[in-house]
């Protein structure tokens, strides 16, 4: 039981990093980590007026939501199943609802966990590609507005010191500068990746043309 609980843990062994099975594993090991931070957070969230205590269940819901979701998509991993470039976006939306969901009841923008969400915008700039990731990095602009205009503010944050007028356009800077950067260093590294595979190859063509040579004058 042991052993079958801390496999949960395991990204997917996958020969080719590259492949859609092997992004997606390392989603499934984030967000186990990101729910756990997410259930240690409740204590201290209540403690210091954070998260108001008739929030909290629906805080645990959307938790134990992601949860399934996460078991579920392990699981078909682990039988072989090979996502697709929409099937990344789909986990990494709901990921982005769950997260606005639990921000939004939590002080919004005002939420100091909130650079959570440059996290994603980060994973969507690595791990989509082309349009999905400008859509993806759209959805997430779409979420951190909405935290900006429809916000639950907390006892803990009653009379929130900076204006949405700031800092809507300060957290947008700072998401966009993730995308971009990530974005940038993930197309260099598979453009650098595929100059390898091809030096690699052609290295090989030529170690058999040597060994034919050899065997010829042989």
């Amino acid at each position: 039981m042991r052993e079958l609980f801390r496999s949960f843990f395991y990204p997917p062994v996958s020969p080719d990093a590259i492949r859609n099975a092997a992004k997606l594993g390392w989603i499934v090991r984030l967000r186990w980590i990101a729910l756990g931070a997410q259930l240690a957070a409740i204590g201290p969230g209540i403690h210091f007026e954070l998260l108001e205590p008739h929030w909290v269940p629906l805080f645990v819901g959307v938790i134990a939501g992601l949860g399934l979701i996460n078991a579920g998509t392990w699981a078909a991993l682990r039988r072989g199943y090979e996502p697709e470039q929409r099937d990344l976006l789909l986990q990494l939306g709901l990921d982005v609802a769950g997260t606005g969901v639990l921000l939004a009841i939590s002080g919004g923008a005002w939420n100091p966990l909130v650079p959570i969400l440059f996290v994603h915008a980060g994973l969507g700039a690595l791990l989509l590609e082309g349009t999905l990731s400008v859509f993806f990095f759209a959805v997430l602009m779409a979420t951190l507005l909405f935290l900006q205009l429809f916000p639950k503010l907390p006892p803990g944050l009653a009379g929130a010191p900076i204006r949405a007028v700031i800092l809507f356009p300060a957290q947008l800077l700072v998401a966009v500068g993730f995308w971009f950067l990530t974005a940038w260093l993930s197309r260099t590294l598979g453009h650098l990746q595929r100059d390898l595979v091809l030096r690699r190859d052609r290295e090989t063509r030529i170690d058999r043309l040597r060994a034919v040579g050899a065997l010829a004058a042989g």
